[in-house]
């Protein structure tokens, strides 16, 4: 479901059910459209058909990870500046460093505090 103006709709990317639904739960209720993907595959054919406004990314997942969907979600036309912001649990200063030069705009740690995400 999207807002009545048309925006904020959000995509959440995570091969984790539980941290889906705990995205689902903070950004639905904060009155945001919210689309999810298990996968980077299942992320991009979602960007292509849904176009998310803002998209929350894993980064450590099986298959495609987070860096590499970012990478290809920004190789689509029209897409190229959609904002990334990655989430994870990881404090190592390279894998923050390497989200941004992925294509990130920003970074979260896990776990999620409801009010750091929706700020």
């Amino acid at each position: 479901m999207r807002k009545d103006d048309d925006s904020g709709l959000i995509l959440a990317v995570d091969d984790h059910r539980m941290n889906l639904l705990a995205l689902k739960g903070i950004l639905t209720n904060a009155g945001y459209g919210f689309l999810e993907a298990s996968s980077g595959e299942e992320a991009i054919a979602k960007v292509k058909k849904h176009h998310p406004d803002l998209i929350l990314m894993d980064i450590n997942m099986d298959g495609m990870d987070g860096y590499h969907t970012t990478l290809a979600i920004h190789d689509i036309p029209g897409h190229e500046s959609t904002p990334v912001l990655f989430l994870s649990g990881s404090t190592e200063e390279d894998d923050i460093v390497r989200c941004f030069t992925s294509g990130g705009v920003d970074y979260v740690s896990k776990p999620v505090r409801k009010y750091e995400l929706l700020a």
